[in-house]
């Protein structure tokens, strides 16, 4: 009873750190997305090249009563890059929450199923550390670890499908420890089992596409057991008829293929996306990849505040100074349980099992990023692939120490929980697109009108505005901007002038007027005109925000 109470405190502490403040920051250009899809809506209805209202801008915000599953996948498939299955989750999920005053969707009944999922995770890694483990223990720290990780909570807290594909990893996960304990034990690998296996990286691949990146490393490390099978042992080997365990393996490893197979036409239209340029755009020579996945493995355990934002670039040097070694020193207290779990059987084929997983996925990573030119180490959230892995491992080797250590393991848990508590202030895990600060400076600067103008590409553009006017209106509901999103052609497409087009916008706007420009990625000549003037006062650097302010007096 005590072990259930016990479980049941760490999923009431993963759900308070998952759903207080749950809306402080606004929507993010990724989870804007999300939620208009998630409703059946579409972003093409938003008028380009003609100042338009906070309330036509946010019109996908609004919900269709007759928008139904189809248009959900319809409007994904044609203008995104994501498999449909959380989406359609979604869809009946913001169906129990009410508009806003606007007529908006609810932005925390689109992030609370995200949260939901990820509160979930903490009795799902129970149950997969327990099976693997079959240690009390050991499953009681893989669900703590999970309900206090900040890289759990970063994700749980947005509209997206991370924690989703984070719960399919851990019930694919729980079948490759079955079977890896079939081909050890020569026992029969049920095929029922295998069945489910196969449904379980079906729906994974359909909720994220990098969940093929999970079966790729559970791939990899069954085929070392195959080859190594393949020594004669006896006379037998795996192909033999006495070997019962990898029968219905094949049957998994072969239903999975095909299920993925069936995506290989959509991969290749993915490729050619703007919306997927970002990650092939820097130069990804060099060891930055590497150091940044280490980074975001560490940062699963704990952070403290980085925003250098808000902070003096001291502290946030001093911060990652004590997580530095901090981490080390977590590494050398888990090396030595991991020493100790070597002594029983059943936990080192276990442990080398999963540990061969992280090392075949951080593999695959490199070899998309530095093979292929694409860096996915770029955002953390990609590494939801070897997240519950790395609680698994962790939460093993710690707990086979704790009697050894256990004020270090203790203090590693109250650091791991403070970095929960700075995700929460928003001071650690922060978007690059800040339009929180960004509003907050567009209302407190501009004492009149507004116009916001950026330069539009593909939806993307669309998301980062209606992310500033979500904000703008919990500012002010009283002072509505207005909005001008100048289309930049795509190859093919009939060439236009974006700055061209503001002066005219400027040369017709009633006046006075505040002019902002945000990520305009065109030539701007607002203050060539007569009576317009550039904002020279100091402005705070927001990363991935470029914006500039001008006012247009009265003629």
């Amino acid at each position: 009873m005590s072990n259930v109470l016990l479980l049941l405190l760490w999923c009431a502490i993963a759900l308070a750190l998952r759903l207080v403040w749950l809306t402080s920051q606004p929507p993010w250009t990724d989870e804007c997305a999300t939620i208009v899809f998630s409703l059946g809506n579409s972003f093409l209805g938003v008028p380009l090249d003609r100042v338009i209202s906070t309330s036509a801008l946010m019109q996908p915000f609004v919900p269709d009563p007759e928008a139904g599953v189809g248009d959900v996948v319809r409007h994904l498939m044609s203008e995104s890059t994501h498999p449909p299955v959380y989406f359609i989750l979604s869809h009946w999920w913001l169906q129990l929450f009410p508009t806003t005053s606007e007529g908006w969707v609810s932005v925390w009944g689109a992030r609370s199923l995200s949260a939901l999922f990820g509160v979930l995770a903490v009795p799902a890694i129970y149950g997969c550390s327990w099976l693997a483990f079959r240690s009390r223990s050991m499953a009681q720290f893989a669900a703590a670890l999970m309900a206090v990780s900040p890289f759990g909570i970063f994700l749980a807290r947005e509209a997206r499908h991370y924690t989703l594909a984070i719960l399919l990893v851990i019930a694919s996960l729980c079948c490759f420890i079955v079977a890896i304990r079939a081909i050890r034990s020569d026992e029969r690998f049920p095929v029922w089992l295998a069945i489910a296996w196969i449904f379980v990286n079906a729906i994974g691949i359909s909720t994220h596409y990098f969940f093929a990146l999970n079966l790729g490393a559970q791939f990899l490390v069954l085929l070392a057991f195959w080859l190594a099978e393949l020594v004669p042992s006896g006379g037998r080997t795996p192909f033999a008829p006495t070997s019962i365990s990898w029968k219905s393996i094949y049957l998994a490893i072969l239903g999975t293929l095909v299920s993925g197979l069936v995506w290989v036409p959509i991969w290749k239209t993915i490729a050619d996306s703007r919306l997927t340029q970002w990650v092939s755009d820097g130069d990804v020579a060099g060891i930055g990849a590497i150091g940044r996945l280490f980074v975001w493995i560490a940062t699963m355990l704990f952070v403290l505040p980085t925003d250098n934002s808000i902070l003096p670039i001291s502290v946030v040097i001093v911060c990652g100074i004590i997580l530095g070694v901090a981490f080390i020193g977590t590494i050398a207290i888990a090396y030595r349980g991991w020493q100790y779990n070597k002594r029983d059987r059943q936990h080192q084929v276990i442990l080398h099992s999963l540990g061969g997983y992280i090392v075949a996925t951080l593999a695959l990573f490199l070899t998309v990023t530095y093979g292929f030119g694409n860096d996915i180490t770029l955002a953390p959230r990609f590494c939801f692939v070897c997240f519950p892995t790395i609680i698994l491992l962790f939460s093993a080797c710690l707990a086979s120490d704790w009697k050894r250590d256990r004020h270090k393991i203790i203090a590693i848990f109250g650091l791991s929980f403070l970095g929960a508590i700075t995700v929460l202030f928003n001071s650690s895990y922060m978007q690059h697109e800040r339009a929180d600060a960004l509003a907050k400076y567009i209302h407190d600067s501009s004492n009149g009108p507004v116009l916001i103008a950026t330069t539009h590409k593909h939806h993307g553009q669309t998301g980062r505005m209606m992310a500033l006017a979500w904000q703008l209106d919990r500012l002010d509901e009283t002072r509505s901007p207005q909005f001008l999103l100048a289309h930049k052609p795509l190859p093919g497409e009939a060439e236009t002038n974006p700055g061209q087009l503001l002066l005219d916008v400027v040369d017709n706007i009633p006046r006075p007027i505040y002019i902002w420009t945000v990520n305009f990625h065109a030539p701007v000549f607002v203050n060539d005109r007569p009576g317009c003037d550039k904002d020279k006062r100091e402005r705070p650097d927001l990363s991935s925000y470029r914006y500039r302010g001008y006012y247009c007096e009265p003629e």
